[in-house]
């Protein structure tokens, strides 16, 4: 019997795949999530050698806000996890390019660090994710 009251008698929660951390779940959560009524940020599965962003077709240049909101999000978590999962995934934002152009900077920040919260499995509550969007926009 393993896992949790009830029992896990496939043994389900026993086994972890090789190359992954305890918090790895055989699901993943939702990939995308809603900046505002017109922009999607999505994470898709695409391997690539460092993070990066692309935005109406465009790769963005490597110094923009999510760059600086995926560091800061390391420095403050020091999951290796985090670094993982974007080498294997592209940061897409969908939108139109006047929709682009309006984008507030804090409803980006915050919608990438709740996206990242999620599926990369952080566990920052909400104090530790305000902290982070503050600390990256201060620094834009």
């Amino acid at each position: 019997m393993g896992g949790f009251e009830g029992g896990d008698e496939a043994g389900f929660w026993d086994e972890i795949p090789q190359g992954r951390s305890e918090r790895y779940h055989e699901t993943l959560p939702k990939l995308s999530i809603s900046v505002d009524e017109t922009t999607l940020l999505c994470f898709n599965a695409a391997p690539t050698e460092s993070f990066s962003v692309v935005c109406c077709d465009q790769a963005v240049p490597p110094n923009n806000l999510l760059f600086l909101a995926y560091t800061t999000l390391y420095k403050q978590t020091q999951d290796d996890d985090l670094l993982d999962f974007f080498c294997e995934h592209q940061v897409a934002i969908t939108t139109d390019k006047q929709s682009f152009e309006a984008l507030d900077d804090q409803a980006v920040v915050a919608s990438f660090v709740d996206l990242t919260n999620d599926v990369c499995q952080l566990l920052l509550d909400e104090h530790e994710k305000s902290e982070i969007i503050e600390e990256v926009l201060n620094h834009h």
